[in-house]
């Protein structure tokens, strides 16, 4: 599997969510972010970089 190398390249190849309902959204990082932060509440994130987290798993989408 191919990893993205930065936001350009994942903005130019023009990545897409399909929702349950088969629309078709772009793909965006500060979902990813949002999501993980919900999740991780209660969790010690003095060492984690969210933000970072969210960029390594979008850079995997394909």
């Amino acid at each position: 599997m191919e990893k993205l190398k930065s936001t350009d390249d994942i903005h130019a190849n023009s990545l897409f969510v399909i929702k349950r309902d088969r629309r078709q959204q772009p793909a965006m990082v500060h979902k990813i972010t949002s999501r993980i932060s919900k999740l991780s509440v209660g969790l010690d994130l003095k060492h984690a970089d969210l933000a970072g987290f969210a960029t390594e798993i979008f850079s995997y989408l394909h």
